[in-house]
């Protein structure tokens, strides 16, 4: 993925976007936005198929110090179909420098780390979700495995 390109320029549509573009885009941001949500209970409605998948996120967080994922922020949006879309974010995690010492005795300096994340969103049930997949990409940057799906 070339995070530099466009999203239209990597991925080709199946189909015509929503017919409110701009509603299913604030939809989408905020699905995405709920992954730095301070709380986070045992099941997650903004993830496709998220049953009992707030474990994995908060344990997600103790992996990185209880700062995953502390600035979530969705940079484009290209929908393959009135269904699906390619999200492309930026994700930010505080990381700790090296400390030095100062007059006034030790200082401990903070540097954000982060990457690019290029994952999906569904529409399900009349309502925008992350892709089970992306969630799952997500925590497993935190050494975080998702539980299999339950067979129906």
């Amino acid at each position: 993925m070339d995070a530099a390109l466009p999203l239209s320029e990597v991925h080709v549509a199946t189909g015509l976007p929503p017919s409110d573009v701009e509603s299913a885009s604030a939809e989408i941001r905020a699905v995405f936005a709920s992954m730095a949500a301070e709380r986070v209970p045992d099941d997650l409605d903004f993830v496709q198929e998220g049953t009992a998948l707030g474990a994995c996120l908060r344990e997600s967080r103790l992996d990185l110090a209880g700062h995953v994922y502390s600035s979530f922020r969705v940079r484009e949006i290209f929908f393959l179909n009135e269904l699906s879309a390619v999200v492309r974010c930026s994700v930010d995690l505080p990381r700790s420098g090296a400390s030095s010492r100062s007059s006034s005795g030790p200082r401990r300096q903070t540097e954000r780390a982060g990457f690019v994340l290029e994952g999906r969103a569904v529409r399900q049930d009349g309502r925008w979700l992350m892709e089970r997949g992306t969630f799952c990409d997500l925590v497993g940057r935190a050494g975080v495995q998702c539980p299999p799906l339950r067979a129906r």
